[in-house]
């Protein structure tokens, strides 16, 4: 079966920037006729290929240079110092290595450990030959030139910020909020198909998290505001609590008296319309959601069954309290925005 290819605008900006730096980094080599030149190559790929937003590229380049300078310091103080001894150089990568991985293995700094490993096991084990110490400068040097081409073309060529994606990626996650009140909701829905469509918004809502802690981490390169930074974790943490109360309720302990109890329904169903006014405003990155519908149904999360001789029912009316409670704080954190200008 042949492959269909759908066009993706995001993916050919991408594509045709890291071919335009690539372009300037062949020119640059040309013309200066450096020693090592194809790292500047190898590095515009590295940095550039699967970086979307100026803070990710930023992040990346930053790193890159970081594992460079410390590596091309290493292998030269080696080579001035030993003459290219084998057994010394095989020594130090052995050792060097070690001390990468037992630091930066599983951290968001890994980067730093694999670039810094692979730089001077090039350094001295393929780049050293008769005590050349040219190979850990014109390296390194090479290796900084193709980080600068990398940052330069992403500022300049149609610019992706993180923070855009951020936005985008929470307005996703508060539709599929709304689709998942709207499972519980539907009466004509059997238990199982529920649970087989929860499954599937969950799986995706999961990766939309994951997406976003990355995110989050790009926009620091982006911004030196911490507050706004600081505000992101708080709103994706939100997020979070609210996802974990809807499954509790949709996928744990769902039954026909609950789903059908008409009360129950009605305030999931105000619940269902927050989101969906949340997203609209959302999409239209108008953060002022202090209209009247809103400050209506937000405060108004008094109301109890607590006379009831059904725990279970009693249960479920404190879950969705909670669950509006937990809305209210994100609606309020997403105006929050609007005030810092995001």
């Amino acid at each position: 079966m042949m492959m269909q290819l759908k066009f993706k605008k995001e993916h050919a900006i991408r594509a045709l920037r890291l071919s335009i730096a690539l372009i300037i980094g062949f020119i640059i080599s040309w013309l200066a006729k450096l020693p090592y030149s194809v790292w500047t190559l190898v590095t515009i790929v590295v940095v550039l290929f699967d970086q979307s937003t100026v803070g990710g590229t930023l992040q990346r380049g930053f790193l890159r240079i970081i594992a460079t300078v410390i590596s091309a310091l290493i292998g030269f103080l080696i080579l001035f110092v030993f003459h290219d001894n084998n057994y010394v150089n095989t020594i130090a990568i052995l050792l060097v290595t070690f001390i990468y991985a037992y630091l930066f293995i599983d951290t968001k700094q890994s980067y730093i450990g694999i670039l810094g490993s692979v730089t001077l096991i090039m350094i001295l084990a393929f780049g050293a030959s008769g005590n050349n110490l040219q190979a850990p400068i014109f390296r390194g040097a090479t290796i900084v030139i193709g980080v600068v081409i990398a940052i330069l073309t992403m500022l300049l060529f149609y610019p992706q910020y993180a923070k855009n994606n951020i936005i985008t990626f929470m307005g996703e996650m508060i539709n599929q909020l709304e689709e998942m009140v709207k499972l519980f909701t539907d009466k004509d829905m059997p238990l199982e198909v529920v649970h087989e469509n929860f499954n599937r918004i969950e799986n995706k809502y999961i990766t939309d998290i994951i997406k976003l802690n990355r995110l989050i981490d790009e926009i620091r390169f982006e911004t030196k505001s911490l507050t706004i930074n600081k505000q992101y974790q708080l709103i994706v943490l939100q997020l979070r609590r609210i996802h974990r109360l809807l499954a509790i309720l949709i996928y744990h302990i769902p039954n026909a008296e609950i789903r059908f109890n008409s009360g129950l329904t009605q305030r999931l169903e105000q619940l269902s319309t927050l989101f969906n006014q949340t997203y609209s405003q959302f999409i239209r990155h108008d953060f002022n959601f202090k209209t009247p519908e809103f400050e209506n149904f937000v405060f108004d999360i008094s109301t109890t069954n607590a006379t009831s001789n059904n725990h279970e029912t009693i249960f479920i009316h404190t879950l969705i309290n909670h669950l509006m409670n937990e809305s209210t704080i994100l609606v309020m954190q997403l105006t929050g925005l609007n005030r810092n200008k995001v």
